[in-house]
């Protein structure tokens, strides 16, 4: 077995960096939400808004219905 890679060729690292997810819920505007995933618009409206989204919804349809809601509830 310590064998197996003795003709490997080594390439270079992999590299994994976090996702910057970060968003200002103070301040919801379309910018900071196209930072979220779906799962997190869907999460975001259930917590905070109360309201609940359907996850087959386009991403774009998503953040124009939280925006929408936010506007009302202000």
């Amino acid at each position: 077995m310590n064998n197996v890679f003795k003709d490997a060729i080594p390439t270079s690292t992999l590299v994994i960096k976090p996702q910057n997810n970060a968003v200002d819920l103070e301040k919801l505007d379309s910018k900071n939400l196209e930072k979220l995933t779906k799962n997190d618009l869907v999460l975001l409206a259930e917590e905070r808004l109360g309201i609940e989204l359907d996850r087959r919804f386009t991403k774009t349809k998503m953040i124009e219905m939280i925006l929408a809601d936010d506007i009302h509830s202000r």
